[in-house]
C-alpha cells in the first residue's frame, strides 16, 4: 500500500479539516495542497506512483478546508461543526 493510499484509508470519512492561523498566507498554501482539484496534489501523486510503482490517483476528492484566524474564531467553529454533527477530522 502507498503512503497516498494509506492516507486515503485514514481520512475516508471525514475530509473536513479546520485550518488555525492568523496568517492568510498559510491558508492559502494548505488549500493549494489540499483543496479539492489541486494540481499540487495531483503532482504528488505522481511522484508517489513513480516511486512505488503504482497508478497515480487524481486529486479531485481533497478536502474540505476551513479556516480560522483566531483561537476564538476556531472555538466556535469547532462548536457549531460538532453542533451540525459535521466535526472536523
Amino acid at each position: 500500500m502507498t503512503v497516498s493510499q494509506k492516507l486515503k484509508a485514514l481520512v475516508e470519512q471525514n475530509r473536513r479539516v479546520l485550518v488555525v492561523d492568523d496568517n492568510r498566507a498559510i491558508h492559502e498554501d494548505f488549500r493549494k495542497i489540499l483543496g479539492r482539484g489541486s494540481s499540487a496534489r495531483d503532482e504528488l501523486n505522481a511522484l508517489d506512483a513513480e516511486l512505488f510503482g503504482t497508478a497515480a490517483e487524481s486529486a479531485d476528492e481533497g478536502f474540505e478546508l476551513d479556516s480560522a484566524f483566531q483561537g476564538e474564531e476556531a472555538i466556535e467553529k469547532v462548536r457549531a461543526a460538532r453542533a451540525a454533527a459535521r466535526g472536523y477530522a
